[in-house]
């Protein structure tokens, strides 16, 4: 089976991860078959950077996300988007959903800004609650 997984790089105490796309039989730091993005927890906020276009192929291939990486596509707004995406929905209903979509910020739990998805630009910008693109 296919996963997407998170892949520790980073100095001893300073670590980063790269999303990849490996074989669920690899080790942790073995194998993988494309990186499809990098995350760095230290980073202040975190830093969570993903290839949109590679992750939604190997998505519809049947990969499948670890929890950890689940969780960091829902921070992005982008699992929300896989899942409109599965239903056939079109950009502007998309980007509606994720604007009146709530996102968890580290620490505080619903937080104060969410993330969105502009229609004319295809560009994430943080809008204020109740805010609509």
């Amino acid at each position: 089976m296919v996963k997407l997984r998170l892949r520790r790089t980073g100095k001893k105490k300073q670590p980063f991860y790269k999303i990849v796309v490996a074989d669920s039989r690899a080790s942790r730091t073995g194998k993988f078959i494309e990186a499809i993005g990098h995350y760095n927890p230290r980073a202040n906020p975190m830093a969570i950077d993903v290839n949109e276009s590679r992750l939604f192929v190997w998505l519809k291939h049947g990969a499948q996300p670890t929890d950890t990486v689940r969780s960091l596509l829902q921070r992005k707004g982008l699992w929300l988007k896989w899942g409109l995406m599965k239903k056939g929905a079109d950009e502007a209903k998309i980007a509606a959903d994720r604007c009146d979509a709530p996102m968890a910020r580290p620490g505080n739990g619903a937080g104060r800004f969410r993330y969105c998805l502009a229609v004319a630009r295809h560009a994430f910008v943080d809008c204020e609650p109740g805010q609509r693109h």
